[in-house]
């Protein structure tokens, strides 16, 4: 994977979507393989990454609703994937993690998450979340705000350990 900050929309768009590959087969049995995230659309100029989760059965919590730790785990990972590649693949560790769970997530359905970096530094990003129903973008179900360190190593430089 290239290490490069996009300066195209295209360039956004080929390094999410190899990103997003290398997240969902890296490691069968990881949060990220179980949990496959769909690419949906970005946005260079806006700076927003709109991804997929379809809700499965072991995301459920007592009461047959997305777990609270399952919808966190997706919110992490779709505001990472924007922070990994606006930052040039640095490897985005979270520092801060906001949620606020507005309404359930019902089970069997595609929710769609939509993250906004806000900015994003030599040393620190900050990024909002939404996350709505597929058919429903409008009525938000989950809001978060995230803060990632951009100042670690790439993914390639982690790996080669």
């Amino acid at each position: 994977m290239k290490d490069t900050i996009p300066k195209t929309q295209s360039e956004l768009e080929t390094a999410i979507q190899k990103f997003i590959e290398v997240l969902n087969t890296w490691r069968p049995g990881t949060v990220n393989a179980m949990m496959p995230t769909g690419y949906e659309n970005c946005s260079l100029e806006k700076r927003t990454l709109t991804v997929s989760c379809d809700t499965l059965a072991w995301m459920s919590n007592p009461v047959e609703q997305m777990h609270g730790g399952i919808i966190s785990a997706a919110l992490d990972s779709a505001m990472g994937i924007l922070v990994y590649v606006l930052s040039g693949g640095k490897f985005p560790p979270t520092v801060s993690l906001q949620i606020s769970y507005v309404r359930p997530i019902p089970l069997g359905k595609r929710i769609m998450i939509t993250s906004r970096a806000e900015s994003v530094g030599r040393t620190v990003a900050t990024v909002s979340a939404v996350v709505w129903m597929e058919d429903c973008p409008e009525k938000h179900l989950v809001t978060a705000t995230g803060i990632y360190s951009t100042a670690g190593k790439t993914l390639a430089e982690l790996w080669r350990k």
